[in-house]
């Protein structure tokens, strides 16, 4: 309709600014679509993991460099922008934030857990300059590699000191796992068999839940002041900042798990609404609750479901499937604290 008057000195800014109304609706109407086809993107990503996991898996790290938007966009058959747009709207990150992001934290985990220099490191990244990584890394991590490297040194050095204290305070399930020689498969939750996992400490404080299922004996244990001895499998809760004493020359099991999940992981979520409500995590120190052999299996099981998940590369449903997984392994607890055979342990 603007069309058909004769031009004038406005005709232009009113002509932009239907465009711009235009597309103003556009976006609403394209953000409408993502919501309705909503499984559909979700399968898409999915297979955006996948093939992310493959490419860094693969040699074409070497051979191609990072992989581009439009490589992936191609695998999914979708236009470089679209699939842009798809991801930006289900992770809150651009595709090649996303892409990038993966990079850092393999790039990390490289630095960390090898001796190569940060030149190799660069080259298996698929850099052919270590000064354009360092660049992109800084940027990320607000550290040069080598720092992050030193820094990550020390950090181990510093828990060996501690360790040989015999005093142990641990912030996160990261430092968690490298005080047992566990691989940080999550930053936020962890499963450890203690079997493979010995921990020799006086004093063990942590800052996130944990559930440790002990079997078979574990002698001169100490939970708060009094001790304890386990001769069935037992289930020991604490909450964050609690403590757990060793006597001197033993181990926290000879035999057993333990669930390490930071609050960080439960938060938004129903569990975290509710965790108060189970109350073993706020048992008398000298209670716990102790298993029969079907549901010391069953609680096994629900470990070994955590487990599971954790091998799956982390997408935006992780962090509710495990918070669901735990869940369910609480309320398998409160059933069992319910039944008559409960009793306290035996303090010496």
């Amino acid at each position: 309709m603007e069309l058909q008057r004769p031009i004038d000195k406005h005709s232009k800014r009113l002509i932009s600014r239907n465009i711009e109304l235009l597309l103003d609706y556009c976006m609403r109407f394209y953000e409408r679509q993502f919501i309705t086809r909503s499984e559909s993107n979700k399968s898409v990503l999915v297979k955006f993991e996948t093939l992310l996991d493959d490419y860094f898996q693969s040699d074409k790290l070497q051979t191609d460099g990072l992989p581009s938007v439009k490589y992936f966009a191609d695998k999914v058959f979708l236009s470089p922008n679209y699939f842009g747009d798809l991801i930006k709207k289900e992770t809150g990150k651009s595709a090649q934030e996303y892409i990038q992001n993966r990079m850092i934290d393999l790039a990390k985990e490289m630095i960390a857990g090898t001796e190569k220099t940060v030149s190799q490191i660069a080259y298996e990244l698929g850099f052919q300059y270590s000064q354009h990584f360092n660049r992109i890394f800084k940027k990320n991590v607000d550290t040069q590699p080598g720092e992050y490297k030193k820094a990550t040194n020390i950090k181990v050095a510093v828990q060996i000191v501690l360790m040989k204290k015999k005093i142990l305070n641990i912030d996160t399930v990261h430092q968690c796992n490298c005080c047992m020689g566990h691989k940080t498969l999550h930053p936020l939750v962890s499963v450890i068999d203690l079997s493979k996992a010995p921990l020799e400490q006086r004093t063990v404080r942590c800052d996130f839940y944990t559930i440790t299922l002990i079997e078979g004996e574990a002698e001169y244990l100490t939970y708060g002041r009094k001790y304890y001895d386990y001769s069935n499998a037992s289930l020991i809760f604490r909450i964050p900042g609690e403590t757990m004493k060793l006597d001197t020359g033993n181990t926290l099991a000879r035999k057993g798990w333990l669930l390490a999940f930071h609050p960080d992981l439960i938060a938004c979520t129903t569990l975290e609404s509710h965790i108060k409500d189970y109350s073993f995590f706020f048992y008398k120190l000298n209670e716990s609750l102790h298993l029969s052999l079907r549901e010391k299996m069953k609680i096994i099981e629900c470990i070994r479901n955590i487990e599971e998940e954790l091998q799956h590369a982390i997408d935006c449903h992780s962090k509710l499937l495990i918070s669901r997984h735990i869940e369910l392994l609480l309320d398998y607890c409160a059933r069992f604290n319910e039944r008559p055979i409960h009793h306290p342990l035996r303090s010496q």
